[in-house]
């Protein structure tokens, strides 16, 4: 299955806080079970059965989760500019003009979502909504209770994050808070059904959904909902299940009660289209915070175009596959970074990297996904295309520093 970059605007879905100016929330309900028409006969039965069997299932599904999904609200220090009466006369009149009074106050700006993943008050979210460094963040537990939180680290190559729920004056770990469970994405199977859960509008706190996985490996570039902060997102799982705006960073779950994505970002202007990431790319950074104590991700080095049958001829290449090394002559944009670990084995630009560890990189399975998963210090071996032949490469790995 080819993958291609979506072009349909899409938005991450942490909410900012603009207040509603009126309306009130429906109170449509859907009835569980289907119809309430008798079935009658061995066939109907079995209708019937399955039908309560699912909704059973949902029902212990979400039960199982909801006490480990917490709502994330940021909060920071706003001016508010106060004018005097007088500044409201006439500006012709000889009224004398008071200077206006500014004053600052603590207000919500944003809010989001979460799910707690050890004992201890570790929090998984998206990196979008504890984006703002100079924001206050406090968690909102399933019961009611409200803590304080910090952010342990913020993942360089996903959109997302690791906070700490903090208790008391002395800012203390929490014990024996409920924990999701993970599952597994890479079994996931396109038609599955999937359950969302998140504090809906900044609002509607564990607000559930569900819907089906409509598809895997895509690919998207997305923005906050002002436009800003521009991420490219890769390997993600596409829902129907509806993901609001507060959403993110809420669990994807499917009908055992385990987590199997992190829900993200919502195409703008369309109805039931959400992206959620894969679980799978998300228990490394899990492990690497628990381990390290921050997000570590590793890096090859390397700038690079994915092949396709397409831009194969644009580059004059004989194959239609890999990652194809491309920069310019500058030192700012090189093809290989220097002193990297693709330097260090001797990469060089306009080489194709075929396979990782046996796996062919093509539009569906990119490089970046090939080494997401990976630690500091792993040994790869590269399958590599050059000047007509094929040569294999070993690449010890290194952690990833962000160039400033």
């Amino acid at each position: 299955m080819n993958t291609r970059k979506s072009t349909v605007a899409l938005t991450l879905v942490g909410s900012l806080v603009l207040g509603f100016a009126g309306g009130s929330l429906g109170a449509a309900t859907t009835n569980l079970f289907g119809s309430d028409t008798d079935l009658v006969g061995d066939s109907g039965q079995v209708q019937q059965t399955q039908i309560v069997e699912e909704g059973s299932q949902t029902i212990d599904a979400i039960e199982k989760v909801q006490p480990a999904v917490v709502s994330i609200v940021a909060t920071r220090d706003l001016q508010i500019v106060r004018r005097s009466p007088s500044s409201l006369f006439n500006p012709f009149m000889p009224v004398p003009q008071e200077a206006p009074q500014v004053e600052t106050q603590r207000q919500q700006v944003s809010g989001g979502s979460g799910f707690i993943v050890s004992a201890d008050g570790l929090v998984l979210t998206n990196k979008h909504v504890v984006r703002d460094e100079d924001a206050d963040y406090s968690v909102v537990l399933n019961n009611g209770e409200e803590y304080t939180a910090e952010v342990v680290s913020r993942d360089p190559a996903n959109d997302l994050a690791v906070i700490q729920i903090l208790e008391g004056e002395d800012k203390s770990k929490p014990k024996d808070l409920p924990i999701v469970e993970f599952g597994e994405s890479d079994n996931l199977k396109i038609g599955q059904k999937v359950i969302a859960i998140g504090n809906a509008l900044g609002e509607f706190q564990n607000t559930v959904t569900s819907g089906i996985v409509s598809a895997i490996s895509r690919q998207i570039e997305a923005s906050d909902s002002m436009g800003g902060n521009r991420d490219v997102l890769t390997n993600l799982l596409q829902t129907d299940a509806a993901i609001n705006a507060g959403n993110s960073g809420g669990p994807l779950i499917n009908l055992s009660g385990q987590v199997v994505g992190v829900n993200t970002a919502i195409a703008s202007g369309a109805n039931g289209i959400g992206f959620a990431i894969p679980i799978d790319d998300v228990k490394p950074v899990v492990s690497s915070v628990k381990e390290f104590g921050e997000i570590v991700r590793p890096q090859l080095g390397v700038r690079y175009v994915l092949l396709s049958k397409t831009n194969a001829e644009n580059f004059e290449i004989d194959v239609d596959h890999g990652a194809y090394l491309a920069g310019n002559d500058s030192e700012a944009l090189p093809a290989v970074l220097k002193d990297s670990p693709a330097d260090k084995a001797g990469l060089q630009a306009k080489d194709v990297i075929l396979e990782v560890d046996g796996k062919e990189i093509n539009e569906t399975f990119g490089l970046q996904e090939a080494i997401r998963n990976k630690k500091p210090d792993d040994k790869v071996n590269l399958t590599i295309w050059r000047d007509g032949k094929s040569i294999e490469k070993t690449v010890t790995l290194e952690a990833f520093e962000p160039q400033k």
